[in-house]
């Protein structure tokens, strides 16, 4: 009766070994998707808009007229 004990244990703590090997592998995975997403968000924001670098327009009324 002891041995079936002894093997029965084994067996939950081998189950319970597999249980936080595929836990660790999908939170492995889910790490793996952030960072992914994260390099295309930086990569986003360091995109110039068509407007960086245009001087602004002004208009007549800003001179004075020397004449």
């Amino acid at each position: 009766m002891d041995d079936v004990n002894f093997v029965q244990a084994l067996a939950q703590i081998a189950g319970g070994a597999i249980n936080m090997a595929r836990y660790v592998k999908g939170l492995k995975s889910s790490i793996e998707v952030l960072k992914t997403m994260k390099e295309v968000q930086t990569q986003r924001s360091t995109r110039r808009t068509p407007y960086e670098g245009v001087p602004k327009s002004v208009s007549s009324s800003g001179y004075s007229e020397t004449e």
